[in-house]
């Protein structure tokens, strides 16, 4: 659930369903939840201050940035549809795609 959610205020739906997309390719990437805890209290408290690690760096700098971008507390500052698809994070598919053709 976003920050936004979880704090029981009034939200704008496409921004939230941004912060799912973000957790979604971090959970794609990573295999885990970039918040978790063993109680709701502090579970929403990490994702009401959006701290998260990667456990697995083996991931690309621009898939990070994505996902940093998606996973903003401030719903007004999380990347819109539009940022995303222009987003370079697609770069990192034309490089692998170039290297395989090699």
């Amino acid at each position: 659930m976003a920050p936004e959610i979880v704090s029981k205020v009034d939200h704008v739906p496409i921004y939230t369903d941004m912060w799912s997309m973000g957790i979604l390719y971090y959970v794609m990437l990573q295999g885990n939840y970039p918040f978790r805890s063993r109680s709701e209290e502090d579970l929403f408290d990490r994702i009401r201050r959006g701290k998260f690690d990667y456990i697995h760096n083996d991931i690309s700098p621009q898939s990070k940035k994505l996902i940093e971008k998606l996973l903003q507390v401030n719903p007004y500052h999380r990347l819109t549809v539009n940022e995303m698809l222009s987003d370079d994070w697609k770069s990192f598919f034309s490089d692998a795609k170039l290297e395989d053709n090699q």
